[in-house]
C-alpha cells in the first residue's frame, strides 16, 4: 500500500498521506471543449477507470486500500480533464493508464480483512472471571444461568468467521455481553418484585373471561398470548438484578389489556343465525357476478358505462363483505343487499351497447358530399343505391335507439367497407362522354328542313346520326337575322355538355313573306334591282342570300314573274331552293 502511495506521490498525482481520500467526478465535455476527438488510449483509460470504480465497491479491504484506489481513480480523471492532444501532452495518458493499472493490481492483491474481535475476546474473559468469583456464589441459579448463556452466545460469535463488513455483528455481541454482565452483577439472592405483574395477569384473565363473547377473534387471541407471555416471565423467577424485565412485562400486559378493552365486536358469521343477512348479501353478490359474467360472453352485451356502474355496485357490496361486518351492522348489510338487487335489475333492463358506427357514418357523410354529376346514370344509380344500403344499416345518425346494437358490429363494419369501396368505384368510374364527340359543334344538318318544329328537327337528326339519341333538343333560333337557324342539343344519359346543330330551311318556309313583299307594290311593276333591295331590307336572310331573277311572261297576264332563289355560293344562304312569285297590278 505504501509502495502504491509512493508511486502516485512521485508522479504528483496524489498525496502520499495514507489518510488522503479523493472523491472522483466525471466532467462531460461538450462540443465547445478544446479536447480533440477521443483516441484509442483515451478510450482505454476511460474503460480502466470504470473497471476501478466497480472494483472499489468490493467489501472487506482495509481503509487505506480504498483510499489509495480512489486516489488513483481521481488522478486518472484529472489527467483526462487536462489532456488536449499528444503534441501538447506527450505520453501523459499512457502514464496515467499504467499508474491506474498498478493501483488496481495492488488493490486486488490486498487480502480481505476479518472483523476485529479483540474487544469481544476481552469481554468474554472478563465475564468468565466474574462468574467464577466466590463473591458471586450467592446469586440465584437463574441469574447464573442467564449469564452463562450470554457468555456462550458471545463465545459462539467469537469462534465464527466474520469479515470486516460484519464488524457491527461483532460489536453488537460485545454490547449484549456487557449488558448481561451488568444484570448479573446487579442481581442478588432476592427475587424481583412481581406484585404488579401478578395483579396485571389477574386483571387480564378476568377481562377476557367477561368480554370474550363481544370481542373479535384477533382481540381474544392477542390478550391470551399477552397473558401467556407474562406468566412465562413469572416462571423465570428473575432476581432484583432483572427487575426491569419484570417491569417491562407488567407494562406490556397492561397495554394489551387496554387494547383489548377497546377491541371491536366479533364479526358476523354467515354460517350461523346471527349472520343470516351477511349470507344473503354474499348470495346476491354471486348472483350479480353471474349476470356480469354472462353479459361478458354474449355478442349483444350492455354498454361499457353500464358495465362500469354494475361492477362498481358489485365491488362495493364485496367491500362490505371483505370489511368483516360485526354484530350490530345487520341493517347496513340488508340495505346493501337491496341496493345490489336494484343494480342487477337496472343492469339487466338497460340498453345494449351500440355498435361503433363512426366509420360507417364518416363514409356515408363523405359519399353524400360528392357532387360530381358528370358520371354515367348507371354509375350514379349504383352509388346512390350503395348510400341507401349503408344508411339502412346505420338506422339513424341522431336517434341512438334506432342505431344497430353491438352484435351487429360485423354487419356495420362490412357496410362501412362497402360504402368506402362504392365511393372509390364511383369516383374511379368513367365520366359521361361529351356530346360533341358524337355531334361536332356547329354541325350542319345534311338536308334542308320544312320548318323549325322539334319533330322536324329530330327526324333529320335521326337520319344524320342513326344510332345516337342521347340528347334533348332546345328551341330553334337565330343568333342574328340572316344567320342560319340552330338548336342546342344537351347530352343525356352517358353524355354530357351541349353542342350546336345548324340547319337551312326550305325556301317555302318564307314563301308567304316573300309573296307579301312582291305584291305589296300595286301601282307599278318591280324592277329586279328594286325587288332585290326590298328583300334584302326585309332581313329574311343575309344580304343577297336570296337572289331575284325576272322570268319570261307569256303576255296573257299584265304583270311580272320573279324567280327568288337561295344563294348557293359557299352555303351562304339560310334557305334552300327557289320560288316563282308573280306580281300583278290592280286594274
Amino acid at each position: 500500500m505504501k509502495k502504491l502511495l509512493s508511486i502516485l506521490g512521485t508522479l504528483g498525482l496524489v498525496s502520499t498521506s495514507a489518510t488522503a481520500v479523493v472523491s472522483f467526478t466525471e466532467i462531460t465535455k461538450d462540443n465547445n471543449s478544446e479536447v480533440e476527438t477521443e483516441n484509442g488510449i483515451q478510450k482505454e483509460l476511460n474503460a480502466l477507470i470504470e473497471e476501478a470504480k466497480e472494483l472499489v465497491k468490493q467489501p472487506n479491504k482495509g481503509v487505506e486500500a480504498y483510499q489509495a484506489l480512489h486516489n488513483a481513480i481521481g488522478a486518472a480523471n484529472g489527467t483526462l480533464d487536462i489532456y488536449k492532444n499528444e503534441d501538447d501532452h506527450i505520453g501523459v495518458l499512457a502514464i496515467a493508464k499504467t499508474t491506474l493499472q498498478d493501483a488496481i493490481n495492488v488493490f486486488e492483491n490486498i487480502k480481505a480483512k476479518n472483523a476485529d474481535k479483540k474487544l469481544l475476546d476481552e469481554r468474554i474473559k472478563d465475564a468468565k472471571e466474574h462468574l467464577a468469583k466466590p463473591t458471586n456464589n450467592n446469586k440465584l441459579d437463574q441469574a447464573k444461568t442467564d449469564f452463562e448463556e450470554a457468555i456462550e452466545d458471545a463465545n459462539n460469535i467469537f469462534k465464527a468467521t466474520h469479515m470486516l463488513s460484519e464488524q457491527k455483528e461483532v460489536d453488537n455481541a460485545v454490547l449484549v455481553l456487557q449488558k448481561a454482565m451488568v444484570d448479573f452483577l446487579k442481581a442478588t439472592n432476592e427475587r424481583a418484585d412481581y406484585k404488579e405483574l401478578d395483579a396485571a395477569i389477574i386483571k387480564a384473565t378476568n377481562s377476557h373471561k367477561d368480554k370474550n363473547k363481544d370481542k373479535n377473534d384477533a382481540a381474544n387471541k392477542s390478550i391470551l398470548e399477552a397473558i401467556k407471555t407474562a406468566e412465562a416471565v413469572v416462571r423465570e423467577n428473575h432476581t432484583t438484578g432483572k427487575q426491569d424485565i419484570v417491569n417491562k412485562a407488567t407494562q406490556a400486559l397492561l397495554d394489551a389489556i387496554a387494547k383489548y378493552e377497546k377491541a371491536g365486536l366479533p364479526p358476523l358469521n354467515p354460517e350461523n343465525e346471527e349472520g343470516v343477512d351477511l349470507k344473503a348479501l354474499i348470495a346476491k353478490i354471486k348472483e350479480a357476478n353471474n349476470v356480469a359474467n354472462a353479459d361478458a360472453v354474449v355478442p349483444n352485451h350492455k354498454t361499457e358505462a353500464n358495465r362500469i356502474i354494475f361492477q362498481t355496485a358489485i365491488g362495493h357490496a364485496q367491500g362490505i363483505v371483505d370489511g368483516k361486518p360485526v354484530k350490530g351492522q345487520e341493517e347496513a348489510i340488508k340495505a346493501e343487499t337491496n341496493k345490489l338487487d336494484a343494480a342487477i335489475k337496472a343492469f339487466t333492463g338497460s340498453d345494449n351497447a351500440k355498435a361503433n358506427i363512426d366509420m360507417l357514418k364518416a363514409n356515408i357523410t363523405a359519399a353524400k358530399a360528392i357532387k360530381d354529376t358528370n358520371k354515367t346514370p348507371k354509375a350514379i344509380k349504383t352509388f346512390n343505391d350503395a348510400i341507401a344500403a349503408a344508411e339502412k344499416v346505420l338506422g339513424s345518425e341522431t336517434e341512438v335507439n334506432k342505431q344497430p346494437d353491438i352484435d351487429k358490429q360485423v354487419e356495420v363494419n362490412t357496410a362501412a367497407n362497402a360504402m368506402w369501396k362504392a365511393t372509390v368505384d364511383f369516383l374511379s368510374s368513367v365520366e359521361r362522354t361529351d356530346i360533341r364527340h358524337e355531334i361536332a359543334n356547329n354541325t350542319l344538318l345534311s338536308a334542308p328542313l320544312e320548318n323549325i318544329e322539334e319533330a322536324t328537327i329530330k327526324a333529320q337528326l335521326e337520319k344524320d346520326f342513326k344510332e345516337f339519341a342521347s340528347y334533348t333538343i332546345g328551341n330553334a333560333e337565330q343568333t342574328t337575322k340572316g344567320e342560319k337557324y340552330h338548336v342546342v342539343l344537351t347530352g343525356t344519359g352517358d353524355y354530357s355538355d351541349t353542342t350546336i346543330v345548324k340547319f337551312v330551311l326550305k325556301i317555302d318556309y318564307i314563301k308567304d313573306q316573300l309573296t307579301k313583299i312582291v305584291n305589296d307594290k300595286k301601282d307599278q311593276l318591280w324592277t329586279v334591282s328594286d325587288l332585290q333591295a326590298a328583300i334584302n331590307d326585309a332581313g329574311l336572310d343575309r344580304t343577297n342570300g336570296l337572289i331575284v331573277k325576272e322570268m319570261p311572261n307569256d303576255g296573257t297576264v299584265e304583270g311580272k314573274n320573279f324567280r327568288i332563289s337561295a344563294n348557293k355560293s359557299f352555303d351562304y344562304s339560310s334557305f334552300s331552293g327557289d320560288l316563282i312569285i308573280s306580281q300583278k297590278l290592280e286594274k
